[in-house]
Parts: C-alpha cells; structure tokens; sequence
C-alpha cells in the first residue's frame, strides 16, 4: 500500500472489483483494510488475523458481495467457504433468474418451490424423518426449531440444484457445523460469546460432505 493511501481508499479498490480474482497490488490494499477493521474490534471473533479477513472479502468479491455482508453471511468450515442459507437467497433474489418462490412448513417438514427463468417450476420436500436419516436430530437447534431447520435444509437443496451458478458451497451443516434455526454455524468463541461468521467446525478436514437431501 502506497504511503498516501488510506482504509478508504482500499474499500473503493475492493468495490470496483468485476467479482474475479483481485490483481496482487489490490491484495496489498485488501489487507490494509482488513488490519482496520480488525483493530476496530467489531469482526467476528473467527477472523483473527488480516489474511482470514482478506480470504473471506475475496471470496464475498467472487460472489458479488461487499465485505461486511461477506464477514456476517460467509462461513469457513474444515477450509471450505460456505455461504449462509440466507445469503444464498439474497443471492438467487438479486440475480434476477428467480420466477416463482413459494414455502410451506408444518410440524413435520417443509416444502419449498422456487421457478428459474425459462425453467418448469421445481419443488422439494424435506422432513423429519430426512432430519433423523441424516442423523441431525441430536443437534439441539432440531429439537427446538424443527420447521425452520426443515425449510432452509429444502431451500439450501434447491438452491443448489437450479441456482449453482448462482449460489456456491454446500450449506453449513452439510459440512459438519452446527447451526442455529436460520441454518447458520454457531460457535462459541474465545471470550465466550456464541459467534456465527466464518465459524470453524471441528472434525477431520478431509471429511466429505452429506448428499443433498
């Protein structure tokens, strides 16, 4: 970063970015701004060093998103970014491909429709019974808030069968992560406080995803 430049001036770099990989020079720029934002406390506690920081607003560039809405909707679990359910309905919203959305939840599950453009309408049904089969049941999130779990699961899934160019990354669950009701990984962080962003699971690296429901 050049000697007159400023944390304000690595933002403007940052947004006029065309969502692809920033040139080396941007980088430099990229991690001055994230050792401010750092300093500033107000990051999730996850992101402890610049080179976390710049990692997750890369990728919130590759995605089309700006760094505070890639600090608080993208999760890093076992090394793989995952952007949260919400966000990737944001996402879907914002691109303009979406047609048709409609959810239906009960006790026991539910059914989610979404339509792409030039596309016939698809919906998809996830349950309780698909909960237990996962084996995700144990997770107290389950117990309490089974029909919001059930919708983001059929959202997530969805999601990724019409929208994979939309949308990147499975959803946090699915790679081990526990989450809360709107499907975003919790974690309880170093000074006690349960913090979802870029939320680290614990388990083996190499450990594959669960199929999609």
């Amino acid at each position: 970063m050049s000697e007159d430049s400023t944390p304000t001036q690595a933002l403007a770099v940052y947004q006029s970015g065309n969502h692809a990989m920033a040139p080396w020079a941007q980088f430099k720029e990229m991690k001055a701004f994230a050792q401010e934002l750092l300093e500033s406390g107000y990051l999730p506690v996850s992101i402890k060093t610049p080179a976390q920081a710049v990692a997750i607003m890369q990728y919130g560039r590759e995605i089309g998103v700006g760094p505070w809405e890639a600090f608080v909707g993208i999760h890093v679990i076992q090394g793989r970014p995952s952007p949260s359910p919400e966000l990737k309905l944001a996402l879907i919203q914002r691109s303009g491909l979406l047609e048709e959305f409609k959810v239906g939840t009960s006790n026991t599950g539910a059914t989610v429709t979404m339509k792409r453009r030039g596309q016939p309408p698809m919906t998809i049904t996830f349950t309780l019974a698909d909960a237990k089969q996962a084996g995700l049941l144990g997770n107290k999130q389950w117990q309490t808030y089974p029909a919001a779990m059930c919708r983001w699961r059929a959202i997530g899934a969805l999601s990724q069968l019409l929208f994979s160019d939309v949308v990147r990354g499975y959803m946090p669950d699915e790679l081990g992560a526990e989450v809360n009701e709107n499907g975003e990984p919790v974690a309880q962080g170093p000074d006690g406080v349960i913090d979802s962003p870029a939320a680290s699971a614990e388990g083996d690296a190499t450990a594959e995803p669960a199929p999609h429901p």
